[in-house]
């Protein structure tokens, strides 16, 4: 029950940063439609749940290139499926091609901060501990 939980709040947590996101860029660049409809918000909300779903994936014990590449291809699989060939507006395979550009470009920038962040926590958190020697004379 405690894992569902965590899936649903890490999963409504994005669906809030990223409708965040949208209303902010609706704000600030006057003359582009980004308020989304209701059927954009639902969309962003499954994203959001797929995204959460992923990031189960980064727990996993196997190899951290191993889970980042898995990782990657949830999210750009959930992102494609949903917002590229799920949209009943998506034009050609160009188009594809420049949405899977994009969200890559886009996941390493995300990545490259979320990596950071959680390697200063890391050594922060390291920072304090005690030493222990691991080999007694």
């Amino acid at each position: 029950m405690a894992s569902f939980k965590k899936f649903l709040t890490v999963g409504c947590v994005i669906n809030t940063v990223l409708m965040t996101c949208f209303y902010l860029l609706a704000a600030f660049l006057p003359g582009f439609d980004l308020i989304p409809r209701l059927s954009t918000m639902f969309t962003v909300l499954a994203f959001s749940f797929i995204l959460s779903a992923a990031e189960r994936v980064l727990e996993a014990p196997f190899s951290m290139a191993g889970r980042i590449a898995l990782h990657y291809v949830i999210c750009l699989g959930g992102f494609l499926a949903l917002f590229l060939i799920g949209n009943k507006n998506a034009g050609s395979g160009a188009q594809l091609i420049i949405g899977t550009v994009f969200f890559t470009f886009a996941y390493i920038l995300v990545n490259i901060a979320r990596f950071i962040v959680m390697g200063r926590r890391a050594r922060a958190e390291n920072e304090k501990l005690e030493y222990t020697p691991a080999f007694k004379k």
